[in-house]
Parts: structure tokens; sequence; C-alpha cells
């Protein structure tokens, strides 16, 4: 059987919902969908909540400028695994200087 050599990587991504609030006219928005690079973890495994409402922020100001996040109402961590062929990695891939050591 031939099969095709795969470049891989796992990624975590923080999916939340959260409540807020447009500053120009008042109005409170529930349920707003947001997927965030990453994790929001200390080294305990507890949820690190000022460096999650950080990273909300300048996601929601991207989508939303006039949006004020309130309160994550929603959390979930979700790992997703991602693949393409060795072939389409190196034609599309950057090139990095050597790691130090090596």
């Amino acid at each position: 059987m031939n099969t095709k050599s795969m470049v891989t990587r796992t990624f975590n991504t923080t999916k939340v919902e959260y409540m807020a609030v447009d500053t120009n006219t008042g109005e409170v928005f529930t349920n707003v969908p947001a997927t965030l690079a990453g994790t929001f973890t200390d080294k305990d495994g507890k949820l690190n909540e000022k460096q999650l409402n950080k990273a909300l922020e300048k996601s929601a100001a991207l989508t939303y400028p006039n949006y004020k996040v309130v309160k994550v109402t929603n959390l979930t961590v979700v790992e997703t695994l991602y693949g393409m062929p060795e072939d389409k990695f190196i034609a599309n891939a950057e090139v990095l200087p050597p790691r130090k050591g090596n």
C-alpha cells in the first residue's frame, strides 16, 4: 500500500461566547462567538481570566470595533489535528534559520 507522507500539527483553540455592549448605541449582545488561538490556563491548569479577557478584547476589536466585552458566558477548548502532504508543505512553507544548538 502506497501512503502519502503528511506533515501534521495539533492545535488547541479556545471557543468562547461572550456578552458585549456596543459603546455607541448601548445595545447589549449575548452569545457573541469567538475563536482564540491557544488556551488560557496558568501553570496549575486554572483559567487565567486576565489573559483570556485581554485576548478576547483584541479579537473583538477586529470584528466589532465598538464592542466592550462584559462577560464570558461559555468556554470550550478544542484540540484539532491539521495536516497536508509533504510536497504541498515544502512548496508553501517559509524556510526558517537553523535552531540554536544544531
